[in-house]
């Protein structure tokens, strides 16, 4: 009876061992197979965020692209006006004198008809020469982004028909080529937004430079607007794909009958 009591107890025990040993194996397994999972989807998170940042790269290399030729383009045309054109209008320009010294004193109608007509054409060259100083602005390239916005400042304020102040604060150095292009031609882009829109009377940019992040802040005191209506518009996709191709972040503050706010900061990556 002792014997058979012993027998049913190791039997017992040693079952108890071997299921315990059994959910032991279960168990590791379970952790086992949680860790591969977890570390598989780690895996797959960090070689999906491998992939878009080579689609993004590849993307702002393909948007840098376009731009490059955008601006070759704008440098192209504005050299067409300033020589042909300009050249041009300056040749016939220096007909038009010589005609003119060679009527006499009693045609007076057709000569001040030449002085009108002369007039013109001075005023045409002038603008041919402003029409390709602004596609190019030969100011950006030859003396760097701070110069091209005093001197859009200054071209603002001579026109008398709104004015426009601008504070540089901490900045004084040239930056990267494609960024000054970028940046200019979008202050160049919110410029004319608020000049043909906004009906404003005073435009403020402000350009702080803290370390190697600079900060531009863009405001009007026009009618203003609902950023959400305008985010489909061709201005305003222009200025996000600029932003974007310099890894710049843009925050548009405008609101209706408030005027235009607009924050843009970049990191500046040469530092």
């Amino acid at each position: 009876m002792d014997q058979k009591i012993n027998y049913i107890t190791y039997i017992v025990v040693m079952s108890s061992l071997v299921a315990a040993f059994l959910l032991f194996i279960i168990v590791d397994l379970v952790l086992i197979y949680r860790g591969k999972k977890k570390l598989l989807e780690e895996q797959m998170r960090m070689e999906k965020q491998l992939f878009t940042q080579r689609i993004e790269q590849q993307e702002n290399k393909n948007l840098q692209t376009i731009l490059d030729a955008l601006e070759e383009e704008r440098e192209r045309i504005a050299a067409d006006l300033h020589d042909r054109v300009g050249a041009g209008i300056s040749t016939t320009k220096l007909y038009f004198e010589s005609v003119k010294d060679l009527l006499k004193e009693s045609d007076k109608s057709m000569r001040d008809n030449f002085v009108r007509l002369e007039e013109m054409l001075s005023k045409s060259v002038q603008e041919v020469r402003e029409v390709s100083k602004n596609i190019t602005s030969g100011v950006l390239s030859d003396f760097g982004f701070k110069a091209a916005i005093l001197d859009l400042q200054e071209t603002i304020n001579d026109s008398g028909n709104i004015t426009m102040s601008v504070d540089f604060i901490e900045f004084s150095e040239r930056l990267e080529k494609t960024v000054e292009i970028n940046l200019y031609r979008v202050i160049q882009e919110l410029v004319n937004n608020t000049i043909k829109h906004a009906q404003a009377s005073e435009i403020v940019l402000k350009i702080h430079k803290k370390g190697n992040v600079l900060t531009l802040i863009y405001t009007d005191d026009g009618l203003g607007f609902d950023p959400k209506l305008v985010q489909s518009g061709m201005g305003q996709r222009n200025l996000v794909q600029r932003i974007k191709s310099i890894k710049g972040r843009l925050q548009n503050n405008s609101a209706t009958n408030k005027g235009a706010e607009y924050v843009l900061t970049l990191a500046l990556s040469h530092e």
